[in-house]
Order: C-alpha cells, then sequence, then structure tokens
C-alpha cells in the first residue's frame, strides 16, 4: 500500500442562539456553527471557514451511517454552553437554522510498520491504531 486518499463527510449545522447575559442588558442573538463527525459521533464548535470543502476532493468518501440526532445532541451542546459557561440569565432560544455536508480531505500513509492519517486541511497527523474505526473501515475493510 503507497498512499490511500478519500474524504470523511462533517455534517455542518447552522444555529442562532438568543440570549441574556446580564440581568440588566437586552437580549443579544447570535450565530453558531457547529461540525459533527460522523463516524467518531462527537460534535463541537466550528471556528474556521470550510466553505472550499463542500465539494469532494478525492473519488472516495467514506460511508457514514446517520444515526446521530444533530437536533438533540446540537442543542444540548449550545444549551449547555449558555447555561453554564456564559453564565446566561434567561434561558437561551435556541433554532438550528441551516445544516449541510462538508468532506475533509484525508490520506492514510504506511510508516514504520504502521499507518499514519494525514489530515490535509490542518496538517495534523497521527498514528492509526487498530481499534481506530477508521482503521477498521479502510485497512481491514
Amino acid at each position: 500500500m503507497n498512499e490511500i486518499k478519500f474524504n470523511l463527510p462533517i455534517l455542518v449545522s447552522q444555529w442562532h442562539v438568543t440570549y441574556k447575559p446580564l440581568p440588566l442588558l437586552g437580549k443579544k442573538k447570535l450565530r453558531h456553527m457547529l461540525a459533527t463527525d460522523l463516524i467518531q459521533k462527537e460534535t463541537s464548535f466550528l471556528t474556521d471557514d470550510y466553505e472550499a470543502y463542500r465539494e469532494k476532493k478525492y473519488s472516495y468518501t467514506m460511508p457514514v451511517e446517520m444515526i446521530y440526532d444533530i437536533e438533540k445532541n446540537g442543542y444540548d451542546l449550545l444549551r449547555h454552553h449558555y447555561m453554564y459557561k456564559k453564565k446566561s440569565w434567561s434561558y437561551p432560544e435556541i433554532e438550528k437554522v441551516d445544516q449541510y455536508y462538508i468532506y475533509l480531505p484525508y490520506r492514510i500513509t504506511e510508516e514504520n510498520g504502521g499507518y499514519v492519517l494525514h489530515e490535509e486541511v490542518s496538517g495534523m497527523r497521527r498514528k492509526l491504531k487498530k481499534n481506530d474505526e477508521i482503521y477498521k473501515m479502510i485497512i481491514r475493510g
């Protein structure tokens, strides 16, 4: 194996949150973008603009099952953030506005008898372990 190149689909969702930061101030409305890794089933805040990755770069895209409830998990993440981190004075109003997929390009190379996963967007690389979902899906097939 020389190199395996593939796209990893990430679900991006856009949310509007209205909250009251202090008792005497009015309500503020903010927009948040959340990214959901459909393989690891994790959602986090999206800080960068990944609009360029709406198109697939490589011919192979990892198959993912959409059994992740973004409505519930995204809502819970934002509610927790505003109630416990931002310490909102009122219960936040949270509304999902949009969602779409981006396709992040990855490649796997064989180095020193093991496999290394390269994330092309950030330049990060990490050694794949045998119990990693990507290892199970691509290497073992």
